[in-house]
């Protein structure tokens, strides 16, 4: 990647960052007060991907996982633009809820290139991205959420109901679950098959897969209240 586009991501990444940090503050009507402890942490782990991941991209141009891993920093704080006081930016926040996890589960199985060379890999990152379109398209359509703002109402809805929409929920939850199983698997494989110094570089990473793993499989599950809450509705 050229150092251009690295200089264009970055400025792409403040563009993002800067409202999304303020969006939550801006008391909008209609919405419950935001937990400020809450949002500061998920801005700091949105912001370490851009960061991290451009200081990566500028080090090492030739590797595709710093731009990886700006990219799940972009499309984390996509979800912030849900704080804008109308129905279709509300709407587009719901519609690309958790679009980063793909991404991520791109970074976790390419790393530390960034490139797919398995074909088992390649797999697996399509079965995430695949998943998650599927899964997004079926709630998206289906989400028909009754809210006295008049901003907050689905603008894709098309039919269904809400039974409809948390089987929906449900289903997808266990899905996600196995696909989460299946990346976390392919990165202890990585480990399992690579010669000692390659095993010493992807041990951070590893580490780093399985609690994210499972606490993204387990948040799901819950939200889908297939673990333990009935699912929250922003």
């Amino acid at each position: 990647m050229s150092r251009r586009w690295l200089i264009l991501m970055g400025l792409a990444g403040l563009v993002v960052l800067i409202p999304a940090l303020g969006f939550p503050f801006m008391g909008h009507a209609g919405y419950v007060p935001p937990d400020v402890l809450q949002y500061v942490a998920y801005d700091i782990a949105g912001g370490s991907f851009l960061i991290v991941g451009w200081i990566a991209a500028w080090r090492r141009p030739n590797s595709r996982i710093g731009a990886l891993m700006m990219a799940v920093g972009l499309v984390w704080f996509l979800g912030q633009i849900g704080w804008i006081p109308n129905a279709l930016a509300w709407s587009l926040s719901n519609a690309v809820g958790n679009a980063w996890a793909p991404i991520l589960a791109h970074v976790f199985v390419s790393f530390p290139s960034g490139r797919l060379r398995a074909r088992r890999d390649r797999q697996v990152v399509a079965l995430a991205y695949g998943w998650w379109l599927a899964a997004q398209l079926a709630d998206t359509l289906t989400w028909h959420p009754a809210y006295p703002s008049s901003s907050g109402h689905n603008v894709f809805y098309v039919l269904g109901s809400q039974h409809l929409n948390d089987e929906i929920g449900r289903v997808t939850a266990v899905g996600t679950a196995v696909v989460v199983a299946l990346v976390v698997g392919t990165m202890i494989s990585h480990w399992r098959r690579a010669t000692p110094p390659s095993r010493r570089v992807l041990v951070p990473v590893v580490w780093a897969s399985v609690p994210t793993g499972v606490w993204f499989a387990l948040e799901q599950l819950s939200n889908a209240g297939c673990w333990a809450a009935p699912r929250l509705a922003w």
